[in-house]
């Protein structure tokens, strides 16, 4: 069985010096972002970065030079950590499957082990004690290009083998709309493909998805605006 799971997401768009990586013209730098003072900014001519390091191992900015955050962050929870509940936050996340209070929502809200290799920032999370695993994202520019890589793995701390899959959670900024392809396949694959998972907390009226044959539309535009005074879906 094996003790490390591994994968690897193309996603368009503790060193106190600055770190240039000149096989990708990747800039590496220690800064405070949104109250956490330990982030790392990583950054070429074209696209921006930034992983904290005291909580996570989390990715809370991404970004186009200039551009704005395509990534959500709860204001009321930027800045924290050490929190005794499971937070939000926003950014990109590492999880864990199959979904499971003690794996999945383990809390994140301690510091991480950071470490700079050539161009690529290593973010190494604490051991998980319930489930025996530790979380390990490595970050990394593609140089020339508006292209950010990640490699994230579920790395088993314990002494008993385990079984886990990696999957990750993007919260991305209000007002977008996303598409899924959808598994069609030839006319003789019957039911063997467009099987659909609905979880315990899925809404079958949820306004934002449009099923068509070939594509579901996921538009947040579409979702209600809560009452005053109250968070709500769309944060």
């Amino acid at each position: 069985m094996a003790r490390l799971r591994t994968f690897a997401l193309l996603v368009l768009c503790c060193l106190p010096a600055v770190v240039w990586a000149s096989e990708t013209m990747t800039r590496i730098e220690k800064q405070e972002y949104l109250g956490w003072p330990n982030t790392y900014r990583l950054s070429n001519a074209l696209v921006e970065v930034r992983v904290v390091t005291d909580v996570g191992p989390r990715i809370i900015d991404v970004r186009r030079v200039g551009g704005e955050n395509l990534f959500h962050v709860r204001a009321g929870e930027a800045g924290g950590s050490g929190e005794a509940e499971w937070m939000f936050r926003g950014g990109w996340r590492l999880w864990v499957s199959p979904e499971e209070s003690g794996t999945t929502y383990a809390l994140d809200n301690a510091r991480c082990e950071a470490a700079v290799e050539g161009g690529t920032l290593r973010v190494t999370g604490p051991l998980q004690p319930e489930s025996g695993i530790r979380k390990v994202v490595e970050v990394s520019l593609v140089g020339g290009e508006p292209r950010v890589r990640v490699t994230g793995r579920i790395q088993n701390a314990s002494e008993r083998p385990l079984t886990f899959a990696a999957w990750s959670l993007p919260v991305l900024r209000p007002g977008g709309r996303a598409f899924a392809p959808l598994d069609v396949g030839p006319a003789t694959s019957f039911d063997s493909v467009r099987r659909l998972i609905l979880w315990s907390y899925a809404r079958f009226s949820d306004p934002r998805y449009v099923f068509g044959d070939r594509l579901v539309q996921i538009d947040h535009a579409r979702v209600e605006a809560p009452p005053p005074g109250q968070v709500g879906r769309r944060d």
